[in-house]
């Protein structure tokens, strides 16, 4: 089954300002795990059954939902070893003060669409199923995704970088993390496509 990805765009100051730190890095690094993906939110990750089933639907039934709330930026973080992708991800944090509406994006995404998910674990997680902690195992088991509800910190990445190449870059970005208020602009879906590009379905506007 396809895996999806639901993501939340911000405004576009902050979108192209992200894609300007992302360009620094690249020139610095080369490549790097998701240093190309657009700037993003991402909200869920799962496999589902053919978008033509449920995307109308998703758009028609989520977007009252997507009012234009502020989010705050406030650092960088960097997850260590991260669980995914067993590099360094670094990303910028977003503040737990006032994103309860983001989790609640993320349910409403969650039930949404639970009826449309395969039974098994996403394949993108198998291969780190059996590293995950305990209470990651048990999301993903419950909802297909292991960073559902509290768990989850939400983060914009700049990309998952190699030990060595974080060393590199860091140096040239750590005085630019873009701290302050922001605006969504769009719930995007993705479908992954292979070496996970992420491929572009459709946006829902926040109002």
């Amino acid at each position: 089954m396809p895996t999806y990805v639901f993501a939340i765009k911000p405004e576009k100051r902050l979108f192209d300002y992200i894609l300007d730190v992302k360009k620094k890095a690249k020139n610095l690094v080369g490549k790097q795990t998701y240093l190309e993906d657009e700037p993003h939110i991402t909200l869920y990750v799962t496999e589902l059954k053919s978008e033509d089933l449920w995307l109308d639907l998703l758009k028609k039934g989520i977007s009252d939902n997507l009012n234009n709330s502020l989010f705050a930026i406030n650092g960088w973080h960097v997850f260590k070893s991260d669980a995914i992708t067993g590099l360094d991800t670094l990303v910028c944090k977003i503040s737990e003060q006032g994103f309860d509406w983001l989790k609640e994006i993320q349910m409403i995404l969650v039930h949404t669409l639970a009826k449309y998910r395969t039974d098994r674990i996403t394949e993108r997680y198998m291969n780190t199923y059996d590293s995950l902690p305990a209470e990651f195992r048990k999301s993903l088991e419950q909802y297909g995704y292991p960073f559902v509800g509290d768990i989850w910190k939400p983060h914009i990445s700049i990309a998952s970088f190699e030990k060595e190449a974080l060393k590199k870059v860091w140096p040239a970005v750590k005085e630019l993390c873009p701290n302050g208020e922001y605006h969504p602009d769009t719930l995007v879906v993705y479908k992954l496509g292979a070496n996970e590009k992420l491929n572009k379905l459709g946006e829902i506007l926040f109002h």
